[in-house]
């Protein structure tokens, strides 16, 4: 069996507009000003991305192109933005605006970045960017590991929530407001509505990391994000003491992943 190689994921529902060119610019110039090999190969709105481009403003006309007809409840909607990269570090990003739905109800944006692990980059200063950029509603950073992507090592509850795919593949907003927050991440970012239930006194007199950036509040489990891949154990149980602040049923997820041996026990 092909081992699972952990791997940066990045998801962050705006507060505000990405339907402009600027915000786009905005977004791939934060990633390519932390490391120029985060720069698209390939652009896009629909599977498979087939166009290559070599600078920032090639993406412009991929960027928010309007999907909505005029005098229609979806006027003002736009089409989604894709690219992908092949070369190391491999990476891949999918951007969804605001939009109305087909009962016309607006709905915020969804951005999802995946990308290999790097030592080289800073991931959380490319985090903490983007959400000064953004503003989210929330927002969340974290390398999964072979043992958080095995769904296996979670409990029908937690599958049957969504809490694992919400967790393993980044947390949209229809999936925020309907049920709720997935699971702690290394990273996690609490907007306007959210950032009341961090207990910001308590959690930091843990040693745990919390600032008030923008509107909402950051909080990190430890120091460095690469724990997560080179210490899972210690991570594991220090997000295990973060859950204690929360109240309950603040997560899906309430418990650590564990592998499930042959005789039907946990390891």
């Amino acid at each position: 069996m092909r081992k699972v190689k952990p791997h940066v994921l990045i998801s962050i529902v705006p507060g505000g507009e990405t339907n402009s060119w600027p915000s786009g610019a905005a977004l791939l110039d934060t990633l390519i000003g932390a490391d120029g090999r985060l720069m698209p190969e390939k652009v896009g709105n629909t599977e498979p991305l087939k166009v290559s481009v070599t600078a920032i403003s090639e993406c412009a006309p991929f960027w928010a192109i309007p999907d909505g007809e005029k005098g229609t409840i979806f006027e003002g909607n736009a089409q989604s933005f894709m690219w992908t990269r092949g070369r190391s570090p491999k990476s891949s990003g999918h951007v969804i605006h605001k939009h109305r739905n087909i009962h016309g109800r607006e709905r915020p944006g969804w951005i999802i970045f995946r990308s290999e692990v790097d030592r080289k980059i800073d991931w959380y200063e490319v985090f903490r960017s983007l959400c000064l950029l953004f503003n989210p509603l929330y927002a969340t950073l974290h390398v999964l590991g072979e043992l958080e992507q095995d769904s296996s090592a979670y409990t029908e509850e937690e599958r049957n929530s969504f809490g694992f795919n919400d967790h393993v593949r980044g947390l949209p907003y229809v999936s925020l407001k309907e049920k709720g927050l997935a699971n702690i991440s290394w990273a996690n970012y609490f907007g306007p509505d959210l950032k009341g239930d961090v207990r910001q006194t308590e959690i930091r007199d843990a040693k745990f990391l919390v600032e008030e950036i923008g509107d909402g509040v950051m909080l990190r489990v430890t120091d460095d994000l690469l724990d997560v891949a080179t210490d899972f154990d210690e991570f594991s149980r220090r997000r295990s003491q973060l859950r204690t602040f929360f109240r309950e049923g603040m997560f899906r997820i309430n418990r650590e992943p564990r592998v499930i041996n042959v005789e039907g026990s946990e390891s």
